[in-house]
């Protein structure tokens, strides 16, 4: 999909850095600044990481695996 965007001249998704990749980001060399920006997830595949991470904690005290029950 996101050949699709560069191929059809569409800007795609942004770039979602974690707090390490954005201050890599914002570093003098060009070289780390790309490795950033290469490792760095955007589009479809970052939201779903990001809900995963929110909705199937390990930790039964972290996230929100429990806030959506269904009895029957």
């Amino acid at each position: 999909m996101m050949a699709w965007w560069s191929k059809a001249g569409l800007t795609g998704p942004i770039k979602l850095m974690n707090r390490d990749n954005s201050a890599a980001a914002a570093s003098d060399s060009s070289t780390v600044r790309n490795r950033a920006f290469n490792v760095s997830g955007a589009g479809g595949v970052k939201l779903t990481s990001l809900a995963g991470a929110i909705f199937n904690h390990k930790d039964d005290k972290k996230g929100q695996q429990d806030s959506f029950k269904h009895s029957c």
